[in-house]
This record gives C-alpha cells, structure tokens and sequence, in this order.
C-alpha cells in the first residue's frame, strides 16, 4: 500500500526470520517472554461481531470528496523529483503527518470540508454517544466500596490539533457528543491532568462512574492507566505507528478487574486514505514481533503470522476499498484457521546435509539412490580421432 492509501507500489523487505534458535538462545539469556495466553488471565471476552468471530470491530468511514483530492496531492507531493524541494520545505515525514491529519478530519490541514458531519470523528461521537445511552445505568462498583451507575467509554486519538489550523478533533468531539446528550460533565481530557495527583483523581471519577467519556492520547493514556472497571468499549480514532501502542491503548480495556463481562475495541479507518498505509505499517512489524515471540527453538525459518497481524490486515484491506485486497485477506484467514496450517512453517537448512545418517536411523527404510546413467560409447568420429594418434 503506498502511502497515499489509494494505490499499491511493490517494495523489497525482509519476509522471514532464518537461523532462529541461534538468536532466541540470545534472547533468552537475558528475557523470559510470556505472552498473554500464556498468563490466561481473567479479562472480559470481545463482542462478537456480525461475521461470527471475537475481535475489534472495523469501522470504515467513506472518504469525502475533500479528502480524496487532498490524499491525490499528497501522491503528487511524494512524487516529486529529489531536489526540486529543499528537504525543510517538505519531506516524507511531513507529508506522513499530513496524511495522518487529513484521514482524521481535513480540517486539521486547513481544509473546509463541507462533509464533516460525516466524517470520522462525527460517526464515532454518534456511536459513543449511542453506546453511554444504553449503558448509563447499570450499576458498578466503586473504591468505597459502594456502587454507582455508568459505563465508561475510552477514546484514543494522538493527533487532534495542528498548527496549520484551529480545529481541534478534542474540542470537535466533546460538542457533538454534548449534542448527543452526553451530560458536559462527564466528559474528560487527559491532557487535564497536570501532575500525578491530578491523574490519580481522574482516575478516581473514572473508576466510581463520574466520568463517562475518557479522551486521550497513547502518551497519556498508555502504561499505568487503571480505568477498567467500568470500561465498556474502547475507540481508536487513529492509528500509532507501533504495535505495542496499539496494545497498550487496548490493554486499557481488556484488563484484570474489568467488571464487564464483554467488552468492544473499535479501530476507526477512513477509507481510500493514509488510515490504509498505517494499519498496514502495524500489521507488517506485529507480523515479525509475533515470529520472534512465538518461535520455538526447533525452527530454524520463520514466516508465521500471528492472530494480532490478521487483526491489523484486515483493517488494511477495508480502509484500502480494495475487493482484490479484502478477499486477499479473507482467504489468509480462512488458510491460518485451517487444521493443515496449525503447526508454524519450520524449514532446517540443514536437513539436505545430513540426510544420509539419518536414514539409517529412520524406522522405514529411505527410498533407493538411483544408480547413475550407462556412459555412452564413443562415436565412431572420436574413435578414429584417438587410432590416428
């Protein structure tokens, strides 16, 4: 997927991992890795989704017209030829940005967009709106040790303002969930929180229902956020660039002592837009981060894919509009769920080298080497060549 998120380019990248037991003996000298089935914690199940199946749910938001022609100069942007723009007037970072910017909301790059009522971050405070409706009043603990009514809902989203611009995603987002009757007061930034104290009490309204709405980013919301009790769902409105981001932010929710039985992660993508290059950037790392947590040391070659990368590829697929890319990814998953790909792909380099001893060893007998072909006789030519010396 190229950057601009409505094309593909073919690229060169490493696809596996080889000599696997010589680099896990060097890990393991210094990490023991256990994963989280491995703990098999107690934490709420996902919702099942329409397809049958437990995992994030994929919220694709159509591209307006205002995005898609801002997401074609961005392709002009990139293309352009070295040197004819200095590198501080503009690069692939800033265009990156950009991108991110504008799969967001157009207006975070300058841009009246006269589609914003359906965009993303209008679709998703109609969702998380709908969501505090239907759960405002079941009861939960608190840390007195009484109850209260009130779900929580968490929102991720790390870019929601730019100097290019005066809109504010946070600020956006906050209004039309008040206009959604979501009550002013229980919606809550973050970034409010100054110090550690100030942390601890929002953390605090979070966890004994006076808060219903959490809006942050991965940075202040990430490791040491104990807000799950009444987490009920949880939305990324972008995506960060690293995996263990994405798990961190949903580490949030699917926790040890969250009181919900199930619980939703929704990953919002806009479609046709940089939402595509970014959910395929995380599916590509979680893919060889997956390869080295669950190699094992009688593998020699690994090209594995992980149940997180299916997640990641998925969203790839729907965000890029592709039907050749979706049925791509359908038939993966079919493949990965399949008795005959259960067992991880082991290649031993060295198995041709030693052939020979094992076969002796072998309880059936190794099939005959074949004898080599007659050598034919000399032609009658070569014949008289060789008596006339």
């Amino acid at each position: 997927m190229a950057p601009e998120g409505n094309r593909f380019r073919t690229v060169q990248r490493s696809s596996q991992f080889q000599n696997v037991p010589e680099l896990l003996r060097m890990m393991h000298t210094y990490a023991d890795v256990k994963l989280a089935n491995d703990l098999d914690l107690p934490t709420p199940d996902l919702h099942l989704r329409p397809d049958g199946q437990r995992g994030p749910e994929m919220e694709m938001v159509p591209a307006s017209q205002v995005t898609l022609e801002y997401i074609q100069d961005l392709g002009a942007r990139r293309r352009r030829p070295q040197g004819l723009v200095q590198p501080f007037e503009d690069n692939m970072l800033k265009i990156s940005s950009d991108g991110r910017k504008a799969a967001l909301s157009p207006e975070l790059v300058g841009l009246e967009d006269p589609a914003a009522g359906a965009g993303k971050v209008a679709r998703a405070a109609a969702a998380i709106a709908t969501t505090y409706h239907r759960t405002k009043d079941p009861e939960y603990g608190t840390d007195a040790g009484g109850t209260g009514p009130g779900a929580l809902q968490i929102v991720f989203a790390d870019l929601h303002a730019s100097a290019d611009s005066d809109y504010d995603a946070y600020t956006d987002l906050r209004q039309r969930l008040i206009d959604g009757g979501v009550p002013p007061e229980k919606i809550r930034f973050m970034q409010e929180a100054k110090n550690d104290r100030d942390k601890a009490s929002l953390f605090a309204d979070a966890r004994n229902g006076d808060v219903a709405v959490l809006i942050g980013s991965t940075q202040t919301m990430g490791t040491g956020t104990n807000v799950q009790r009444r987490a009920i769902a949880l939305h990324h409105l972008d995506c960060s660039w690293r995996p263990a981001n994405v798990e961190q932010r949903e580490g949030r929710i699917i926790r040890q002592g969250n009181a919900n039985p199930e619980v939703s992660v929704h990953r919002w993508a806009t479609q046709k837009s940089f939402d595509a290059y970014m959910w395929q950037t995380v599916e590509r790392k979680s893919t060889f981060i997956n390869q080295i947590m669950r190699g094992t040391l009688d593998m020699r070659t690994i090209e594995d894919i992980g149940q997180n990368s299916l997640d990641y590829a998925e969203i790839t697929a729907l965000a890029a509009d592709n039907p050749l890319l979706i049925e791509k990814t359908t038939l993966t998953t079919e493949l990965s769920a399949s008795p005959a790909s259960s067992a991880p792909t082991a290649t031993n380099s060295r198995t041709s080298a030693s052939a020979s001893p094992r076969c002796a060893r072998a309880s059936r007998p190794c099939a005959p080497t074949p004898r080599p072909l007659p050598r034919s006789p000399p032609t009658p030519r070569t014949s008289a060549a060789r008596s006339s010396r």
